[in-house]
């Protein structure tokens, strides 16, 4: 998900060679992101009642299909030179995205309990340093391929200052996008309807997680009085 951010950083050339105003990638801007400023009081509660995974899913569900949607509207002439409608399904994708954004540490959080309760031990430094690995490479990817995607697919000149739109690779550059938020989506949707803890699960690990922090609290009490009396006894 963070790889598919940083790919969105290729908008610019939709809005300059596309829809022939590079003006509109603030409103491009907008559309993606109002959903999170707007949800964002919001969806604690949400997952509260519903489950942080449900909630995910359910965004994640409708961030698919609105790219589904952005991709079988164009291109074409009519939606290049009227592009509302192009904003308001944008304007879904980014109120399917919000859910897992504004969650995404939560989730985290949730993982390192996991992890402690498979295996006793809790390392949080470990699990945040791969979280935090996993976004740097996705950024990487993104940037990589999405240039490569730009120069070689779209056919898209770097040298070119031309602001407008390019027939063939303003097309091109269309689908590149949208295919690709497409794909990005999809295969996050499938991940979540695998990760498997959604809200009865977590109910479930929290409570073994606090009856084996609970009989690890005894043992310790337990060892430092044997500790005290052997010591004791010693002297």
């Amino acid at each position: 998900m963070s790889g598919l951010l940083q790919y969105n950083s290729f908008n610019q050339y939709l809005t300059k060679n596309y829809f022939e105003n590079s003006d509109l990638s603030i409103l491009l801007t907008i559309s993606t992101y109002a959903p999170m400023v707007l949800m964002i009081l919001f969806v604690p509660k949400l997952a509260a009642k519903f489950g942080k995974k449900e909630l995910s899913v359910s965004g994640l569900a409708l961030a698919t299909l609105s790219s589904v949607s952005l991709c079988l509207i164009g291109p074409n002439e009519q939606l290049r030179t009227h592009p509302a409608p192009f904003f308001i399904i944008n304007f879904g994708v980014g109120a399917g995205y919000c859910f897992l954004s504004i969650l995404t540490w939560a989730i985290v959080t949730d993982v390192i309990d996991y992890q402690e309760n498979v295996t006793g031990i809790k390392n949080e430094s470990a699990i945040y340093a791969v979280y935090t690995f996993a976004r740097k490479a996705g950024q990487t990817i993104a940037d990589s391929v999405g240039l490569q995607l730009l120069y070689k697919y779209a056919g898209y000149d770097p040298e070119t200052k031309v602001i407008g739109y390019i027939p063939g690779v303003g097309d091109r550059i269309y689908k590149m996008i949208t295919r690709g938020m497409t794909i990005a989506y999809a295969i996050t949707f499938i991940m979540f309807l695998i990760y498997p803890l959604n809200k009865k699960n977590l109910v479930k690990l929290h409570e073994e997680l606090m009856e084996k922090r609970a009989e690890g609290t005894k043992q310790t009490v337990t060892q430092d009085k044997t500790g005290q009396i052997n010591a004791r006894q010693s002297e």
